[in-house]
């Protein structure tokens, strides 16, 4: 049984504007958090825009394609949901107003419009990098990890020892706070900001681009990472080494033991200390049989005595191996028996039993030990130094807390793992949802900048072995493998704007000034032609190109709308901040906003002193915080792919299987019997 349900722009708008109320809720520095409760009595307080939406039950086609859409955004750059479904519905909402009212439900409508989504997203894909760079950059700083800040126009500085990471530090704790102010809220914001900056820079190597370190926390953050409930957030912390999320089997080693200079440890994957009768067929009262090699195979006939006798042999072997080593700690991924845990107790092997394997990977990699697979093929290349290794009582819990006596990553980097504590479970893992959030996005601010720095140098490296089609070819690779990341006219991805509306103003500007400059080239064609000043009109921008004037207001419009609700409750700061953005490059009002807000205290660099007059301007810009543009500029694609998306389809197929039909037809004909019965009751 089939149904056909028409899609039409009604639908659509009316489908995205009902996501829109439910984010709007905790959307802008005055929004809450939203309260749910599931099924089974729990409440879940959330202020991400991609916990919330994925929170939600969903029957409609397009509201589950519009919510994984901007699921899929947030996986990749860490953020972003809500924005991502405030510009979709004021992109729809601009579509349907340049339909007209009176058409918006007829089928001509819907093709205009879907014919105006591929036009925005041609536009985003080809053109809109250029105008970022244009319009945007000039007025954004380029963070660096070696060093303070620099404006986008100017020329990299040269290279001092005296250079400290004091400057950039505070620039990336302001990129960090204006991250979870959003998601977490203002009490939260600078003690996570704090707290993820710290734990970057222990892992950070000197001699390697961020992005290594930034891909490995967020590779292992699950390891590294322990969220505990019951206590205040202000007391979560960094701690040094690795905390292991199980208690030790046996009994801990002594204090006196945890002052000894090094303690051997060895990771055990796969295998128990006893072999295990799982799956062996054994004879009750059979004769021995001959040794296996295997352990198993040649015991199965044996005898249950035998193969007794077989496995305690085993056991004390693996057991005189690891003391013969002088490893005094055994982690393992599997479950071991009272006799090998007795055995290891006797033997002065502190166990640790169940370990995950992903902490155990992690560890082997920490230490640059080779993780054991077999309890009988154990060598010295297993064996890991530590320094100590004693319990640590975590909230409830108590788990296993290592450091590493010579760490082999990456150059000798402190590891250092990240305790993060709530009130409550849920707060606890939002805390560490968002900050691993703050890493992709951070990773996404650094990596496509870092590729791209490694492929100029392999050009500059050979350069007779550089063409022109050896380029077009590399930059149509990193375009199919990172999608935008690498385009022709993309923005640095390094780039920051102050938060709160700074981006969006400039980047309406510059669209607009874009669709001027396609207007008035339109208006004068040349002498064979005649008639184009009609392409300023019309949804689809004419005869402008990808980039029209019509497409180019459209665009402009809706980003205008992101401020429009971060000042829903201050009007007036609105329409300041957009009289300043609309006077022109060079007003001295817009420049005095951005450079106060990209000023760092203390800066006393010459040009944005001479405008940074307005103490007050200053002081609220410093405190929003920064904002990548990368990310924006991400953003806003995504939004254009997803509107193209959601228009593309021209009708819903629900589908009923058999079963459900069926008992549908059964329910409507107990209901007649039963109206039947009433009738003839009366």
């Amino acid at each position: 049984m089939q149904q056909l349900e028409p899609v039409t722009l009604t639908h659509v708008l009316q489908t995205v504007c009902v996501l829109e109320g439910v984010i709007l809720r905790s959307f802008g520095p005055d929004g809450g958090h939203v309260l749910f409760t599931r099924d089974t009595g729990q409440l879940m307080l959330s202020r991400s825009g991609k916990r919330i939406l994925t929170a939600l039950r969903l029957d409609h086609p397009l509201a589950r394609m519009v919510v994984e859409c901007a699921w899929k955004h947030s996986e990749v750059t860490g953020d972003g949901s809500k924005t991502f479904i405030l510009l979709l519905a004021a992109l729809l909402r601009g579509i349907e107003s340049a339909a007209g009212r009176g058409s918006i439900a007829s089928h001509a409508a819907m093709t205009r419009a879907r014919h105006t989504a591929h036009e925005l997203l041609a536009f985003g894909l080809e053109e809109l990098g250029e105008v970022i760079r244009a319009g945007v950059d000039p007025h954004a700083v380029v963070l660096s990890w070696e060093g303070g800040g620099r404006r986008c126009d100017e020329e990299d500085p040269p290279h001092s020892d005296s250079d400290t990471d004091t400057d950039t530090e505070t620039d990336i704790k302001r990129l960090l706070s204006a991250f979870f102010y959003t998601r977490l809220g203002r009490t939260h914001a600078r003690l996570m900001s704090c707290l993820t900056s710290d734990l970057i820079s222990p892992w950070r190597c000197a001699a390697d681009p961020p992005s290594l370190a930034l891909r490995f926390l967020e590779k292992n953050f699950a390891a590294l990472h322990t969220p505990v409930c019951g206590l205040p957030s202000g007391s979560s912390r960094l701690v040094e080494g690795q905390v292991i999320h199980r208690d030790f089997a046996t009994e801990p080693p002594p204090q006196q033991e945890q002052q000894q200079p090094l303690i051997k440890a060895v990771a055990l994957f796969g295998c128990s200390l006893q072999p295990s009768v799982e799956g062996v067929v054994l004879k009750v009262g059979g004769s021995p049989g001959p040794v296996g090699v295997s352990g198993t195979e040649g015991h199965a006939d044996g005898g249950i005595l035998k193969y007794s006798v077989w496995a305690e042999r085993s056991l004390e072997e693996a057991i005189g191996t690891l003391r013969g080593l002088g490893v005094t700690l055994l982690l393992c991924a599997g479950k071991q028996s009272e006799a090998a845990l007795a055995r290891a107790r006797c033997g002065g092997i502190c166990v640790v039993e169940c370990v995950d394997k992903e902490e155990l990977s992690l560890f082997a990699e920490l230490s640059g030990a080779r993780p054991a697979v077999d309890c009988r093929w154990i060598g010295r290349e297993n064996v890991a130094q530590l320094a100590f290794c004693k319990p640590i009582v975590l909230g409830a819990h108590r788990y296993v807390h290592v450091v590493f006596a010579t760490p082999e990553l990456r150059g000798g980097v402190q590891p250092h793992s990240l305790v993060l504590c709530g009130a409550g479970e849920g707060q606890a893992v939002q805390c560490a949802r968002a900050v691993r959030d703050a890493l992709c996005m951070l990773l996404t601010m650094w990596e496509p900048w870092q590729r791209s720095a490694e492929d100029d140098d392999r050009a500059s490296s050979h350069p007779h072995k550089q063409t022109d089609a050896d380029t077009e070819t590399r930059t149509r690779d990193h375009a199919d493998s990172s999608g935008a990341s690498f385009r022709k006219g993309t923005p640095d991805s390094r780039c920051v704007l102050p938060a709160g509306g700074a981006f969006e103003f400039l980047l309406h500007r510059a669209l607009l000034q874009q669709g001027s400059q396609a207007c008035s080239s339109v208006s004068q064609p040349p002498a064979r032609g005649g008639g184009g000043g009609g392409g300023c009109g019309g949804c689809g921008g004419g005869g402008g190109g990808s980039g029209g004037p019509a497409l180019c207001q459209l665009l402009a419009d809706a980003l205008l709308s992101i401020p429009r609700r971060i000042y829903s409750h201050r009007p007036r700061h609105f329409l300041q901040r957009l009289s300043c953005m609309g006077n022109g490059s060079s007003s001295s009002s817009s420049s005095t906003w951005l450079c106060s807000g990209l000023q760092r205290n203390g800066d006393d660099g010459g040009e944005r002193n001479n405008v940074s007059a307005a103490a007050g301007e200053q002081s609220r810009g410093r405190d929003a915080g920064l904002e990548s543009v990368f990310c924006k500029y991400q953003l806003v694609l995504a939004v254009l792919q997803c509107l193209s998306r959601v228009l593309s389809a021209d009708a819903v197929l629900h589908k009923v299987s058999r079963a459900k039909a069926s008992a549908q037809d059964t329910d409507d004909e107990d209901d007649e019997d039963e109206d039947d019965d009433d009738d003839d009751e009366q």
